[in-house]
């Protein structure tokens, strides 16, 4: 959905969200976007944590792009540690609140050692970013790596289903939409370009394939959470345009 964690172009096989960054998210005074919509948490997210994670435990937040979710875990009592792919984000983030952990670093390539995080945060369908396959399998193992036995692991992700005709998504472009339809009947699928943003590219998959790469990589399924809220995962696959995601590490 959103892409606050983005700017450039790809680069090599992972391309960070930051590749969309929207000129708001940099200077929030040129468009009709408040700093308090920009650095909150999203109702899913805010679910989740409150849910799975604890105050003063350790939280790996990658992607974290200017900061949004890193400001609010520190104000929420967590100890975090953020990382993005931009530098340009990350500079940006260290000058509005310096006294936090930011660095710049890939989630394909965590610079943490093992099992030394309680929790691990991607924010903002950031996930979708990693690709080919393979990137994002690598992005979902180094996230069990750092990750403490029985800690959480939580992501959001696109659901490919948005293709779908009678999915929210595009429906404002319904021949758009109905050229792509047949997308929506694979398991995994490179986007297209978005016709309401200038550059949304990454990797759909569908809710099965999501929690079964997931799973592959050392995790349990604990639930989803998706539009308006709901936890039903044959209601979410159908019609939620993006779902939020617990694991437990196993």
């Amino acid at each position: 959905m959103f892409a606050d964690d983005s700017l450039g172009q790809p680069i090599g096989a992972h391309a960070p969200a930051s590749t969309a960054t929207p000129h708001y998210y940099l200077f929030p005074s040129s468009q009709t976007v408040d700093e308090c919509s920009v650095y909150c948490l999203w109702p899913e997210e805010k679910y989740l944590i409150e849910k799975y994670f604890h105050p003063g435990r350790r939280v790996a937040d990658l992607a974290c792009g200017m900061g949004r979710t890193t400001l609010r875990l520190h104000e929420l009592g967590f100890t975090v540690a953020a990382s993005d792919i931009s530098a340009a984000l990350i500079e940006a983030a260290r000058s509005r609140f310096p006294y936090l952990d930011f660095k710049v670093g890939s989630f394909t390539s965590v610079d943490a050692p093992d099992t030394s995080f309680d929790n691990v945060l991607i924010s903002a369908n950031a996930i979708d970013f990693a690709y080919p396959l393979t990137q994002r399998i690598v992005a979902l193992r180094e996230a069990a790596r750092i990750l403490k036995p029985g800690g959480t692991f939580l992501y959001s992700a696109h659901n490919l289903k948005a293709f779908l005709p009678y999915s929210p998504r595009y429906w404002r472009r319904p021949l758009w939409k109905l050229r792509h339809t047949l997308r929506a009947f694979r398991a995994v699928a490179p986007t297209l370009p978005d016709p309401y943003e200038d550059n949304n590219w990454g990797l759909y998959a569908t809710p099965e394939e999501i929690i079964r790469h997931t799973e592959q990589a050392g995790f349990h399924f604990l639930e989803m959470r998706g539009m308006q809220m709901s936890g039903s995962r044959w209601l979410n696959g159908l019609t939620s345009i993006y779902i939020h995601y617990a694991f437990r590490r196993l």
